[in-house]
Order: structure tokens, then sequence, then C-alpha cells
């Protein structure tokens, strides 16, 4: 069974608790994207999951560290890279925190790259904010190339499981100011690989913000770091490794069919 997401607010009713439970107990190996993910689903369920393992989702880009982006005018370019579904991804929080003083005068600009069915409510509200420092480019299947012309993701979410953007964004050399969601403080340092909201609020998010750019001009340095970081949590080939535990599952599980198979032999 692999899960990709628990949420701290949508809890099972007892009639489904008991049917999430009784599935995560008789499955073979339960498999968490995120530690945070894992120890919600055993609250949630009311189960210690002795079968459980943490593993990562396959990603997007090659994997190396990208050169540092140069600005025509010095400005500063964040990206919010997420599906323009505010209810998880939180956009709308971030749009507020820009239209505060001094955010709104600062040489910054956020793209908001994604689709989604919230997509139009959140061009509307960055009207409504009179934020002319903001864009949205749309989907853009080339990740790496989005990191090319960026220096940092900011990722405001109101539940994660861990965010596949936030892994890609540290491989390639760039951190990310994100909030206390699902896994992304497990592979976050505060202050020396990235920056992290308490909470999924527009104060919260504002501070952590505040944080980085107090030390904007050390940015590449802590980019690097978050690229060296991610590296000891991510295998270079997710696909490769969960692939090898799933033949590994299987090897384990052949002395115990070749026996029921001995024990239950049709005479002949």
């Amino acid at each position: 069974m692999i899960s990709q997401k628990a949420v701290d607010y949508l809890w099972p009713s007892d009639k489904d608790r008991v049917v999430m439970r009784s599935a995560f107990q008789n499955a073979l190996r339960c498999y968490f994207v995120s530690r945070h993910n894992l120890q919600l689903t055993e609250s949630q369920t009311g189960e210690t999951l002795t079968n459980a393992e943490i593993v990562r989702n396959p990603f997007l880009v090659p994997g190396n560290p990208l050169p540092w982006p140069e600005t025509q005018d010095a400005s500063t370019r964040l990206a919010c890279v997420a599906r323009l579904e505010t209810g998880e991804k939180g956009q709308d929080i971030l749009l507020q925190v820009l239209a505060r003083q001094p955010w709104r005068g600062r040489n910054v600009s956020v793209s908001f790259f994604g689709a989604g069915h919230n997509g139009e409510a959140l061009r509307e509200l960055a009207t409504r904010l009179a934020l002319k420092n903001v864009e949205f480019p749309g989907f853009v299947s080339d990740v790496e190339s989005i990191w090319k012309t960026h220096h940092a993701l900011v990722l405001p979410s109101r539940t994660e499981g861990l965010p596949l953007a936030l892994i890609e964004a540290m491989l390639c050399g760039r951190f990310g100011i994100v909030t206390n969601e699902g896994g992304s403080a497990e592979v976050v340092e505060e202050g020396r690989t990235g920056f992290i909201a308490n909470t999924a609020k527009a104060d919260e998010l504002d501070k952590a913000m505040e944080r980085a750019w107090v030390v904007r001009e050390q940015w590449e340095s802590i980019g690097k770091a978050a690229s060296m970081a991610v590296r000891t949590m991510v295998p270079p080939d997710p696909v490769a490794s969960f692939t090898a535990r799933l033949l590994g599952l299987v090897d384990s599980l052949a002395p115990q069919e070749n026996q029921y198979a001995y024990t239950h032999k049709q005479p002949q």
C-alpha cells in the first residue's frame, strides 16, 4: 500500500477508520512519503504500523545543481511551483503577504507556476490586491528551466505529503521557504537549508520570508547547502530504489509460497 498524503484536519469517520485500520494492518508493506504522514496515519487509525517504510517519489530534474541566476536589474525572483488549488497549496496566503509593506515596495517578483481549478480566482485576487510583481506562467513541463531563472521556492501549503517541488528545487541548488506541513520540515533545516513558517497563515509566512530576505546575500550558499543536504535524504534514482524494495519483498515471500505449494501438493 502506498500513501501519498495524510491530512491533519481530515480524519476518517469511525466507520471508515475500521476499514482503514484493517487495510493497513493486513498490507504486506505500507509505504509513506514522509514520517509526518506515517505518524498522522497511525494516530488516525489507532494502530502502530510496524510494516511501514518511508519512500521517495521520482523527481523531474537531472539532479545537478544549476548556476546561480543573474538578473539584469538585480531583482530577486521567487517561484511558487504547485497546482493552483488554494485549499491545499495556499497561494492566496502568499498573495496576501505580497500585498503588505514592505514586500509591495521591494525589488522582488513571484512566478506562480502550475494549473488548477483556482487559477482564475488567484489571478483575480492578484488584480484585486493591485500586485504588479506577480505572474502566472502556467504549467511548465521542464522543471529545471524554472530554476535557471529563479532564486528560491516559496510554498505556502496548507497540507502536504512531501512536496516534490521542494525536492526538485533543492536538487537544483535552490532553497525553499515553506510551511510546516507534511514532511517539508523533515528535509529543511531552518536558516541553513531553507526557512520554515510555523503555520500556513499570512503572518507566519511573512515572518519566514522576512528571515530569508534579511540574509539574501547568502542565498546562493544556502542553496548549495540545500542541494548537498537533500542528496543525503533522497536516492539518486527513487524508482530503482523502490523497485529494489518491492523485489526484495517478493523474494522474501517466495519461500513461504513454496512451502504452501509443497504442503498443499495434490496427490498423483
